[in-house]
């Protein structure tokens, strides 16, 4: 039984997923989020090398920030220090055994047979259908990790704060639209002198910004709730999963582009690609999120194995970028949220 060659493979799985139906998918806010231009540029150095054994370590870059406190309002003009300074990092291992690997999959020349399909047509097919699973998967294992990286809030904002957890309130107890979960969210972008804060999140606090996107008039506070949630810079992506990653199902995440990436290590690119007519070992691309996976094709005589995989993590900024005695110490741009209301 011939394999499929790589380009067919990655033509046709095109053509199969823009001609599937909506059904079949569903949106993937975090994978999208870390993958974006928004979150990839001028952002923290990466580097990824390998490592020791089976892992691979992507190494952090960065500079910690000299304090107000290292600022003198006295001129000495001084001519010698011992004071270091420099560039830092941090360390994420990527563990080449841990990501997501769909179990493997027989297509068998007899079922090809049976429903009269070509070698090339159904492959694809199946292709589809595994790259679906997959990046469903990726979405879950992306979230819970992001879902365990927050950092604090800067000591100045404390409004609300226990234990690492802001906790604000989406309608007042008399059931209407309260301003202060917007409040809180613009204040924090605020204080840290962003343009644009990203939540993720389901439940209450996607509830709330479909109200906030109708809002109208006036309400207690004399404020206009949709032009005010216009001037806050907050953008909401509804993730079902962030439910399920936090203990409270109504907590949402909070992040800064550039605070957490995926960094993941394809086996089976470049020089590791193996094509040997029953054998190969490739690189195939998610048409949905363009993210390459590992695909390994063995050729069984009456059938294809196919079994695709990816090792990644996610890599969230250090909580060491501020120093002790900095108002942002800590703070490495994830910030965790909980709607509780009366």
């Amino acid at each position: 039984m011939s394999l499929v060659s790589c380009g067919d493979i990655q033509l046709g799985l095109n053509r199969a997923f823009a001609a599937s139906g909506p059904l079949n998918e569903e949106f993937l806010p975090v994978t999208n989020f870390l993958l974006s231009e928004v979150n990839t540029e001028n952002v923290l150095q990466r580097t990824i090398s390998p490592g020791n054994g089976k892992n691979f370590v992507a190494k952090t870059i960065y500079t910690p920030r000299i304090t107000e406190d290292d600022v003198s309002t006295a001129i000495a003009r001084a001519c010698a220090s011992t004071k270091k300074a420099g560039n830092t990092y941090s360390i994420c291992e990527v563990d080449l055994e841990v990501g997501a690997e769909l179990e493997a999959e027989v297509i068998e020349i007899a079922d090809l047979a049976a429903i009269c399909e070509g070698t090339a047509s159904y492959t694809q097919s199946r292709l589809a259908a595994m790259f679906s699973a997959m990046r469903r998967k990726i979405e879950t294992e992306l979230t819970d990790q992001l879902a365990a990286g927050p950092g604090n809030f800067p000591s100045d904002d404390n409004e609300g704060v226990a234990a690492g957890v802001k906790v604000v309130q989406t309608l007042t107890s008399t059931g209407g639209t309260d301003l202060s979960a917007i409040e809180e969210l613009g204040y924090t972008k605020d204080n840290m002198g962003l343009p644009r804060l990203f939540t993720f999140g389901s439940n209450l606090i996607t509830k709330y910004f479909k109200r906030l996107d109708a809002g109208c008039c006036v309400d207690g506070y004399g404020v206009d709730l949709r032009e005010f949630y216009g001037n806050q810079g907050i953008v909401h992506a509804h993730s079902y999963r962030i439910a399920s990653a936090f203990a409270n199902a109504n907590d949402f995440l909070a992040l800064i582009p550039g605070a957490a990436h995926m960094v993941y290590v394809n086996l089976y690119a470049g020089e590791n690609s193996r094509d040997t007519g029953s054998f190969k070992r490739i690189v195939l691309n998610d048409p949905l999120t363009g993210l390459p996976i590992d695909f390994k094709f063995t050729d069984t005589c009456d059938g294809i194995v196919v079994t695709p995989s990816l090792a990644f993590k996610v890599c969230v900024a250090p909580p060491d970028m501020f120093a002790l005695n900095d108002r942002m110490s800590g703070v490495n741009g994830l910030f965790h949220f909980r709607v509780t209301n009366p």
